[in-house]
């Protein structure tokens, strides 16, 4: 591979689920993962627990962190939702020996702060 123009290798397609608190383990930590939902009712909800957010996550949301870095969950929602979710995966870049972006070094300074991987 010579180039690689998109890092998002991967795309789940969610219908009207609630997801459990979970980081992406497979994901890379330095890009961020890309949510887009339709539908849904306004009580649902995105929540980012390591920055103690919880969002409004109604139809037409985007929204863009790194679900590798951030536990997350959604909570379930009475009337149809579908989410789609782009993320890169680590596993690609390592298969086709492309360098994972800032990888090493976020590794170094999130286990500075006490994190782990």
């Amino acid at each position: 591979i010579t180039s690689w123009g998109n890092p998002y290798r991967a795309v789940a397609i969610v219908a009207n689920r609630r997801s459990i608190p979970h980081y992406d383990k497979h994901s890379v930590a330095t890009i961020p993962d890309l949510l887009i939902t339709l539908g849904g009712d306004p009580s649902t909800t995105l929540t980012l627990h390591e920055l103690g957010a919880r969002l409004a996550y109604t139809g037409s949301t985007f929204c863009a962190f790194s679900g590798r870095r951030i536990m997350h969950e959604v909570s379930e929602s009475k009337t149809d939702r579908m989410c789609y979710a782009y993320y890169p995966r680590g596993p690609n870049y390592i298969l086709h020996g492309v360098p994972v972006p800032g990888e090493e070094l976020y590794c170094n300074v999130a286990s500075a702060v006490g994190f782990t991987m």
